[in-house]
């Protein structure tokens, strides 16, 4: 199996596309943990639904709610509750993903795939609400049995992924992260643990131009991340982001938001990665047009795309990608 990981920030995680943040109860926060579903028109989730096409792979998703009733076990919104009795998740494929939510108390979640059982470290109690962890288990290609209970206490499951075939499509999205928050508090989860074969990363450029750091630290943060993707020998494709509305300099600050998405660019020069140039894209697309038009054609909002900017993504992605592999597999 290709394993596609798609990195990034809020625009990565599908924000920007209608329905997505319905399907949140409690409301999503700013830095949501919580993976979204495969039903929305999130730029990842078009990529995926494309390459499946194309590669005859396929993915399976079971949230807390469904896991709950399928298991006949308590659910806490939004997770189902499984106490020191096993529930079983019926599987196809080389990949599941699991997502657990931390609890008042520490816990340790204990999963058996086949009769194998998986070593895994206790979950401290949560520092807050917004406090999940990542599992991912890679496999042989086949039909598995996972069998998931608490060692102590209560283990909170949140979601479940499972993936089958040749290609999978991963999001590893996370919102309001700037590239140096994602590597240093999300890296082993949400990218070492997946072994990716190829790293679609979203520059995360807004989140860097609102911390105030100045383009060229941005720049040099986005590098280390880069050479870091590199480094666990994933190929590496640089998602430029979208343009944004608004205010195109913080207040106190002289750069503006296009300079770091110039950095971003030369980041990706300076580390040998290719470029996939969505912003130079949508800024052909926004020419000429009053703000108001631009809004209504490429936004949600000021600083997110709508469903056509999520599948201009989408589209780019495609058209870059075509260099990793032999045609035969795309």
């Amino acid at each position: 199996m290709i394993r596609i990981l798609c990195s990034g920030d809020s625009h990565t995680w599908g924000q920007g596309v209608p329905g997505i943040l319905e399907e949140f109860d409690p409301s999503v926060v700013a830095g949501d943990l919580r993976l979204a579903g495969f039903r929305s028109r999130g730029y990842v989730n078009v990529l995926r639904n494309a390459l499946e096409k194309m590669t005859g792979s396929s993915s399976e998703e079971w949230t807390g709610r469904e896991i709950a009733d399928k298991c006949h076990v308590n659910f806490r919104k939004p997770c189902a509750v499984i106490g020191e009795e096993s529930i079983e998740l019926a599987f196809r494929g080389s990949m599941l993903r699991l997502e657990l939510r931390k609890g008042q108390a520490p816990v340790i979640p204990e999963i058996i795939i086949d009769h194998e059982k998986k070593e895994l470290p206790e979950l401290p109690a949560a520092q807050g609400e917004n406090d999940y962890r990542l599992f991912t288990f890679l496999l042989e290609e086949g039909k598995h049995t996972a069998k998931i209970r608490a060692g102590k206490g209560s283990l909170l499951l949140f979601r479940a992924e499972s993936y089958a075939g040749a290609c999978a499509v991963i999001n590893s999205g996370v919102g309001s992260c700037s590239a140096g928050h994602f590597l240093e508090d999300y890296w082993q989860d949400h990218v070492a643990e997946v072994k990716p074969d190829l790293v679609i990363a979203e520059a995360h450029t807004i989140n860097d131009w609102l911390t105030g750091e100045s383009p060229e630290e941005y720049r040099d943060q986005l590098k280390v991340l880069l050479e870091k993707y590199q480094s666990i020998g994933a190929r590496v494709l640089l998602l430029t982001v979208s343009p944004i509305l608004g205010e195109q300099s913080l207040p106190g600050k002289t750069a503006r938001y296009d300079e770091y998405v110039e950095m971003s660019r030369a980041a990706a020069n300076e580390s040998n990665v290719r470029i996939c140039d969505a912003n130079r894209i949508m800024h052909l697309c926004l020419e000429g047009l009053e703000e108001k038009a631009a809004f209504d054609y490429l936004f949600d909002d000021n600083w997110h795309p709508n469903k056509r900017g999520h599948a201009l993504y989408a589209e780019m992605i495609l058209q870059a990608i075509s260099w990793c592999w032999d045609s035969q597999i795309f």
